[in-house]
């Protein structure tokens, strides 16, 4: 059976957890004898009272408390590990030993669940740590697998989720593929540095929670307006907020019936709407539990408030799904010899969607799923080439982030394929450190009222670049290391650009050897008329 938990659910447990931790058992940990003869010897004479090298003492261990024991086995721990301890001039432990020490520490650590290496290098910031030489000889036998998961989603697969939502299509999806909705605040924010930034270990927090119970409030409210003003309720010119008037200009037929209807609606009727919602914000059919649940909650809302807005609090309830915000990857079907479990179709259909864009899957995907023709190697493999052909699918900009009034994010057909190469190379870190404005006289400028500016074109230069040596697919990071070939942003079609530069040259080849900075009121009045 699957568990459905709000986001309210998860800060609650989250709560509750905190008290259940305090009333573990601490004792204090002793150093066996030949690692407290390894410490003694390789260790204690740089880091004991009188000199305490990096403001660490070793030869108090035993007087401390568990926690402060843990601290200092950690950073012992990290020093071991990155090799930083000991330096290269002092007296170093045999391999051996080194082995010896590392291990009694990352048990203890382990044993307490208190290891903060541990946590480090489950983030992709220290996949280099990993020991090549031991992941690539052969002798690892153990099968690969992925553990299951959920993670939190990226803030454009956040976006096209709310564009799912509202069942929106054509001109009006690509409106709201380059702009945000007035009353929806994406609640994640990836790190800025480069490298691979989305990863399943961020959790919900109560940070999350606030926003999205505001943004859920005013989902709702749009998800209904249509029906309501049929329904008389406000009137169509009537917004509370002038600069927030867009709203869809259809409302779901579940959805309207109810707020149509003079009477209570009935249990179909009701199912219908939670299943239809169910499909906007979740994507998939509620089971019979969350039916039964839901049906209690929205006939219970309706008693209290009517049957406007008893409906809406049911749609409030469906987009606090935490399952809105996650990506989830836990396996179903029989288990292998490994304790391994493939990805249920509807997962694995997902997956490949995220892969390769930031909306979920296509109608030929989705039917792929449904009929059992995506289980194996090939499968995936058709599926990927599928959408990689795709032009249109994924189609979007690049970082509507960088459009201003004189430049705009180009649109390609996979702008996920184009932001893997920024996170790599980190080449959008110029919007913050572009410092040619001095050494331009000015003209080169910084962002300022919300537009890039010149560090935006170039940017955008390198995007082109990219993409260009994507479209080729020969060699591509040899390349995008070495060409010195590039794009120069220019805001016309390349004949109108050509005509305007041959102008340029021909002014320049006749004004080139005149007096046009020393006396420029007659040179310019001998050729005003080219000019």
């Amino acid at each position: 059976m699957r568990t459905t938990i709000t986001l309210l659910t998860l800060a609650t447990l989250a709560f509750a957890a905190c008290f259940s931790w305090a009333a573990e058992v601490k004792e204090p940990l002793v150093w066996p004898k030949e690692v407290q003869a390894i410490v003694s010897q390789r260790c204690v004479d740089c880091h004991n009272d009188s000199t305490a090298e990096g403001e660490i003492r070793l030869d108090n261990f035993a007087q401390l408390g568990l926690d402060a024991q843990l601290n200092l086995l950690n950073k012992v721990q990290d020093q071991l590990f990155f090799g930083l301890m000991p330096p290269p001039d002092a007296s170093q432990p045999g391999p051996a030993e080194r082995v010896q020490l590392a291990t009694w520490i990352r048990k203890e650590l382990q044993q307490r669940h208190a290891s903060t290496l541990d946590e480090k290098l489950r983030y992709p910031d220290y996949g280099n740590y990993v020991d090549h030489r031991r992941l690539f000889s052969g002798e690892i036998k153990a099968q690969a697998y992925t553990p299951a998961r959920r993670w939190l989603v990226s803030p454009q697969i956040f976006h096209e989720r709310v564009i799912h939502l509202f069942k929106l299509e054509g001109r009006e999806r690509d409106n709201f593929k380059s702009r945000n909705f007035y009353g929806v605040t994406n609640p994640f924010v990836l790190p800025e540095h480069s490298g691979v930034r989305d990863y399943d270990i961020t959790s919900l927090d109560g940070g999350h929670l606030l926003v999205m119970l505001t943004n859920a409030e005013w989902i709702s409210h749009k998800q209904i307006l249509a029906a309501r003003i049929k329904n008389k309720e406000p009137k169509a010119d009537e917004f509370p907020n002038p600069q927030d008037r867009w709203y869809p200009k259809i409302t779901p037929s579940a959805f309207e019936i109810i707020i149509l209807k003079k009477s209570k609606p009935t249990d179909e009727e009701l199912i219908q709407a939670i299943q239809t919602q169910f499909d906007c914000v979740l994507q998939r059919e509620a089971s019979e539990a969350e039916l039964q649940r839901y049906l209690a909650l929205t006939k219970s809302a309706i008693e209290l408030g009517g049957n406007t807005e008893g409906l809406r609090q049911m749609l409030v309830s469906v987009l606090l799904e935490s399952e809105f915000l996650y990506r989830l990857e836990f396996g179903a079907g029989p288990v292998d010899a490994g304790g391994r479990q493939k990805l249920s179709p509807r997962e694995a259909s997902f997956a490949i969607a995220y892969a390769l864009g930031d909306r979920g899957p296509d109608p030929t995907l989705w039917q792929a799923a449904a009929e059992g023709r995506l289980l194996t190697q090939e499968d995936y493999r058709r599926e990927v080439v599928r959408l990689l052909a795709d032009q249109n699918y994924f189609r979007g900009p690049v970082d509507p982030s960088i459009s201003g009034m004189h430049i705009q994010s180009h649109v390609t057909s996979h702008p996920k394929l184009a932001r893997f190469f920024r996170e790599f190379f980190g080449y959008p870190g110029a919007l913050k450190v572009f410092k040619d404005t001095p050494r331009s006289g000015g003209y080169y400028r910084n962002p300022d009222r919300g537009h890039t500016g010149t560090p935006g074109w170039l940017v955008q230069e390198a995007d082109e670049l990219v993409l260009w040596c994507l479209q080729k697919d020969k060699q591509v990071f040899e390349n995008l290391l070495t060409t010195d070939e590039f794009f120069v942003y220019h805001n016309m079609d390349n004949q109108a650009g050509q005509a305007c530069i041959a102008q340029w040259k021909e002014i320049y080849q006749t004004l080139k050897y005149t007096a046009w900075k020393t006396d420029p009121d007659a040179v310019m009045g001998e050729h005003f008329k080219m000019l």
